[in-house]
């Protein structure tokens, strides 16, 4: 499986930020089409992001915005 691009991932983010739900069959054809990102891709997003949410200092289900946004940082900003 190809690494996300950092387009991929703000894309991604952007996703959980704003519907909060794991993107579904439309969604991730969506996805793939003006993102180019696969189902394996998404999928692996999400599980890694809420993973790193539960352990993070947001232990909720419900997660909100700060905590989705503090999430998967790969892209460093110099």
């Amino acid at each position: 499986m190809r690494p996300i691009t950092e387009d991929q991932f703000v894309t991604l983010r952007r996703w959980a930020i704003t519907i909060k739900k794991r993107p579904g069959n439309h969604a991730k054809q969506f996805l793939k089409l003006e993102k180019g990102l696969t189902a394996e891709q998404i999928d692996k997003w999400w599980d890694d992001a809420m993973a790193q949410i539960s352990q993070g200092p947001c232990r909720k289900r419900n997660f909100n915005s700060m905590a989705l946004g503090q999430i998967l940082t790969p892209f460093s900003r110099a």
